[in-house]
């Protein structure tokens, strides 16, 4: 889905919210999601506000889309978990605290996504795997 809105960003004042959004609700960390998002961590990276990384109330990630992935070479496969560990890098080298703030399933890479943060805060409907 190439024209598929991959995350929102408000920015009030003082703290960035960066919101995983996908069509089916899951926010599956795709390859085209993760290429974006650590491009944008990087580029708010320059402003030194807190971070806060939210999903929708069903879902803070899925993880990895296996469907994706199963279609990956060998090479591939080690090309995206290359681009995964960029995006890990990019929220621990975050200049300012990264939060994220989980409702829903926070599942695989989802996880992974979560515990890259500084602080979790996890709604009562938070489930992880």
């Amino acid at each position: 889905m190439a024209d598929e809105k991959l995350y929102e960003l408000e920015q009030p004042q003082d703290f960035t919210l960066l919101r995983l959004t996908s069509t089916d609700g899951t926010n599956r960390l795709t390859r085209n999601r993760v290429l974006a998002l650590t491009s944008s961590i990087e580029e708010l990276a320059q402003t030194s506000k807190p971070l806060i990384i939210a999903g929708n109330e069903k879902f803070f990630s899925a993880g990895a889309d296996l469907n994706e992935i199963s279609q990956l070479s060998g090479a591939d496969a080690f090309s995206f978990a290359g681009m995964g560990q960029k995006l890990m890098n990019a929220i621990d080298h975050f200049p300012a605290p990264v939060i994220a703030a989980i409702e829903g399933y926070c599942m695989g890479g989802g996880l992974d996504l979560a515990l890259a943060c500084d602080l979790r805060i996890a709604a009562p409907n938070a489930l992880f795997g």
